[in-house]
């Protein structure tokens, strides 16, 4: 029986891809690189973590970065997001989100968020939905961090709850993987074709999702 869900706060709650979309885009053109002619919109992946987008603008862009070099240009990235917080208001939760989480509320299941997000609390205050979550975890490294297996058991031990109880709701190749490795059901929130191997169910949003519908498609019931 599922008693309890986890969201990842980038790209299935808020869309954070666009302003890191804008913060690549401005180090393209830094290094001379022009992101109608290369089509960088291709290059941030739908699905793929951030660092693995900036290591194909490193690779189309010819240069040799080395490791100190990207530490400061990803430390540079998120600041620029974390820049972007002030500006974040209720209106920029995902469409239909919040009437789903209040009806996992209303149905009395614990709720958690894992983030790579600077400053999760505060983005999450910003949004005014903090006190629906039972648990926060914001993941070391900042922006370009991946949600690891250990981030949603750290979640699930704080709910009290296993992981054949909890859902968790990725929109990352990557997250969706990690989740699977430690046996929570996966809810891909995206591109069917993007997600579909590493979650057990897919939804390009939440418009009319309801719970009953996702338990029932997860053979939950």
């Amino acid at each position: 029986m599922i008693k309890a869900c986890i969201f990842n706060l980038e790209g299935v709650i808020i869309d954070t891809q666009r302003i890191f979309q804008e913060a690549l885009e401005r180090l393209a053109k830094k290094w001379g690189i022009d992101p109608e002619e290369q089509a960088l919109e291709s290059t941030v992946t739908y699905g793929e973590t951030r660092k693995k987008a900036l290591e194909a603008l490193i690779k189309r862009s010819d240069k040799i970065i080395d490791e100190a070099q990207r530490s400061g240009i990803m430390e540079a990235i998120d600041a620029e997001i974390a820049d972007h917080i002030a500006d974040i208001t209720p209106d920029d939760i995902e469409d239909d989100v919040f009437v789903f989480i209040k009806e996992l509320k209303n149905k009395g299941l614990n709720l958690g968020i894992v983030s790579a997000y600077p400053n999760t609390r505060k983005v999450l205050n910003r949004l005014q939905i903090t006190h629906l979550f039972h648990s926060i975890v914001e993941i070391e490294g900042g922006g370009f961090a991946s949600v690891s297996s250990s981030a949603y058991l750290s979640v699930a031990k704080d709910l009290g709850m296993s992981a054949d109880e909890t859902i968790v709701f990725e929109h990352t190749k990557d997250g969706a993987a990690a989740a699977g490795e430690a046996n929570f059901f996966v809810v891909g929130v995206g591109r069917a074709d993007d997600l579909q191997d590493e979650a057990d169910l897919v939804i390009p949003d939440f418009d009319s999702v309801r719970f009953r519908k996702i338990i029932s498609a997860l053979g939950t019931d």
